[in-house]
C-alpha cells in the first residue's frame, strides 16, 4: 500500500468539484481521443465511463485525504476481476472488448490523471506529494487494466472430502458392472481414480471401499482384511524412521 503526507485541501477540492471535473474530461479532454466517437456512439459504454470517471475523482480525493491510496486499488481490484477475464460486463452485457476498447480506456485514465495534476496548480496551498500520489495511483490502474496478468495472484481450489464412501466406485451399465464379489470377470476399478483433479486444485480425501479397506488421500491405503498399511507415503515414513537408527548401530 502507498502511504503519503495527507493532501486533505487537494482531496476536499477533487470531492467537492466532482461534477465540474467529470464533465471538462467527459465533454472537453476524451473526445481528443483517437476512436472515442465508438464510446460515446455506444449509450452502454457512455455511461460506464462518465461513473467510472465520476468514481476515480471520488477515490482520489479521498486517498489523498487519507495519505494512502487504497480506495482507488479497491476501484482497481473490482475492475480487475473482469479484465483478467477479458470483459468489464454490465447487467451481464459485455461492455469491454479488450481487442478494440482498451486504448480508449487507458486513454481516459491518462486524461484524470493529467488533469488532476493540472488542478493541483490552481489550488492554494497544495502539497506536492499530491501530484506524486495522483502519478502513482493513476499509473497503477492503467498498468492493471493494460497488463493485468503480472498482478494475478492464483488462489488453488481446495475441497475437503472427509470420510466418503466409496462403494463400487467406477460402475457402469454393463455386465463388468457388477459388485466385485458377484462378477466372474473384470478387476474393480481402483477408488482412488475417482479423484480429480487438475490445474493445480487439489482435494483432501479420507474414504472407505466395500472391502473394508479405507484410503487416505489417492496413496496411502489400510487393507482391512490383511490388517496392513500399504503405499509409498507409508513406506517413506517407515525409511525416514528405520534409515537413521540402522546408521546409528553401525548397520551397512
Amino acid at each position: 500500500m502507498l502511504r503519503y503526507a495527507a493532501c486533505a485541501n487537494v482531496g476536499n477540492y477533487l470531492i467537492n468539484n466532482i461534477e465540474s471535473i467529470a464533465n471538462e474530461l467527459y465533454n472537453n479532454r476524451y473526445t481528443t481521443l483517437a476512436n472515442w466517437n465508438v464510446i460515446t456512439a455506444n449509450t452502454l459504454y457512455a455511461n460506464l465511463t462518465q461513473r467510472d470517471t465520476r468514481t476515480i475523482i471520488r477515490e482520489l480525493g479521498e486517498d489523498l485525504k487519507s495519505g494512502q491510496d487504497a480506495g482507488l486499488k479497491l476501484w482497481v481490484q473490482k475492475q480487475f476481476k473482469t479484465v483478467t477475464s477479458g470483459e468489464f460486463t454490465a447487467n451481464t452485457v459485455s461492455v469491454f472488448d479488450r481487442a478494440t476498447l482498451l486504448n480508449q480506456f487507458i486513454g481516459s485514465y491518462n486524461e484524470i490523471r493529467k488533469y488532476t495534476k493540472l488542478l493541483t496548480l490552481t489550488i492554494t496551498g497544495a502539497e506536492a506529494t499530491a501530484n506524486l500520489a495522483i502519478e502513482a495511483a493513476m499509473n497503477l490502474a492503467m498498468n492493471v487494466i493494460s497488463t493485468p496478468i503480472p498482478f494475478t495472484v492464483i488462489f488453488r481450489s481446495t475441497i475437503e472430502a472427509a470420510s466418503q464412501q466409496f462403494s463400487y466406485a467406477g460402475s457402469g451399465v454393463n455386465y463388468n458392472a457388477l459388485p466385485f464379489g458377484q462378477r466372474s470377470s473384470g478387476k474393480a476399478t481402483p477408488p482412488s481414480d475417482q479423484i480429480y483433479t487438475s490445474e493445480g486444485g487439489a482435494v483432501y480425501a479420507t474414504y472407505n471401499t466395500e472391502q473394508g479397506d479405507t484410503y487416505l488421500g489417492k496413496d496411502l491405503r489400510v487393507d482391512f482384511e490383511r490388517s496392513v498399511i500399504e503405499g509409498q507415503a507409508f513406506s517413506r515414513g517407515v525409511q525416514n524412521i528405520v534409515l537413521p537408527l540402522i546408521i546409528g548401530i553401525g548397520g551397512g
